[in-house]
């Protein structure tokens, strides 16, 4: 079995880093998911929509975040499930 040339080797890391980079754009784009806004949302985020959905308003509020737990936790469970999509599809 003969080595691979120095052309081979730079053409297999080449698609490599190519892999590389566009493995870091996804999940660069999967972790600004909870930023994602249209027009219906009225200025709100897909974040900030999560929150208001699992909001439980008999819960403290967090004074840096605004939001209960349950709405904390609700929302970065939606956005870490969605993040795992883009990860492993």
């Amino acid at each position: 079995m003969a080595l691979p040339t120095q052309e081979e080797w730079d053409k297999a890391l080449a698609e490599m880093e190519s892999l590389r980079a566009g493995f870091q754009k996804l999940l660069k784009q999967a972790h600004s998911v909870g930023g994602i806004q249209t027009p219906r949302m009225e200025g709100d985020n897909l974040a900030i929509i999560l929150c208001s959905y699992f909001d439980d308003p008999e819960q403290p509020v967090d004074e840096e975040t605004g939001w209960g737990a349950d709405a904390i936790d609700g929302c970065n469970e939606v956005l870490a499930a969605i993040r795992k999509h883009f990860e492993t599809n």
